[in-house]
């Protein structure tokens, strides 16, 4: 595993800060953590919301977007746009559309807040519909090995050629599952969606399994349902951000 527990228990903390409105509210909460607030992104036509920060140690500029929100129709509506939207530069690769609208919506806007000197050590991530979101301009911006993508609890974004663009690109992508959290596994792989991505599991025992086998997983699953008594409200609560780092730092403690 090339990332270590404790830089996922960070980006999960980081990530998390990603749902807090008031700006200096964030600016106090990301110095602690060794970083300063650059800019924050809105898109007013679909509601996707992200900040930039740069690293105090190294000066890197990371990027992390807003999961969805509830009692935002506009997040709503970009979820359920399941048509398949195909990029313009690789016409076999095809993405879940609201999710490239929403990754689009910002694309503009991050491009020009991040000069291209500092794209090849970027650091992106997000939760949810926000860590989807980092994977899709992690490739737009064309981040290099010496950056990563880190995504909790995202969605499938895309085709199998999706997946493979990261590989051909050399992009670092980690995508950490918790559990029996049931979003991982939307889009349904019936439709022709797969998570992009090295998978890293976090197991009912905080045990992190790289990339399990899908039988493997399916029994973890299992287990973890049934450690629930089978309360698929508490499965859905397996995608809290809060319970990702929680669980993260625990890990990341030894």
């Amino acid at each position: 595993m090339l990332i270590t527990p404790q830089t996922l228990a960070l980006y999960a903390r980081l990530s998390q800060l990603a749902y807090v409105q008031d700006e200096t509210q964030l600016e106090e909460r990301l110095f602690p953590l060794g970083f300063e607030l650059l800019h924050t992104f809105d898109s007013v036509e679909t509601g996707t919301q992200a900040y930039l920060a740069k690293s105090l140690e190294t000066g890197a500029y990371e990027l992390f977007a807003r999961g969805t929100e509830a009692d935002q129709l506009k997040d709503i509506k970009t979820d359920l746009d399941f048509r398949k939207r195909a990029m313009p530069t690789a016409p076999a690769t095809w993405l879940h559309k609201g999710f490239y609208d929403a990754s689009m919506s910002l694309f503009h806007q991050v491009s020009a807040a991040v000069p291209a000197a500092k794209r090849r050590d970027m650091k992106l991530s997000g939760h949810s519909l926000g860590g989807i979101i980092a994977q899709i301009l992690a490739f737009q911006l064309g981040i290099g090995e010496e950056g990563f993508v880190v995504s909790y609890g995202a969605p499938r974004g895309g085709n199998q050629a999706f997946a493979d663009l990261f590989v051909e690109d050399g992009i670092h992508n980690y995508r950490v599952v918790r559990q029996a959290d049931p979003v991982p596994l939307l889009p349904p792989k019936g439709l022709g969606f797969t998570g992009a991505g090295i998978k890293i599991y976090i197991d009912v025992d905080l045990q992190l399994r790289q990339n399990p086998p899908f039988y493997s997983e399916a029994a973890l699953r299992l287990v973890s349902l049934l450690d629930k008594g089978l309360n698929w409200r508490e499965a859905i609560a397996d995608h809290d951000i809060e319970k990702y780092a929680t669980d993260l730092e625990t890990i990341a403690r030894g």
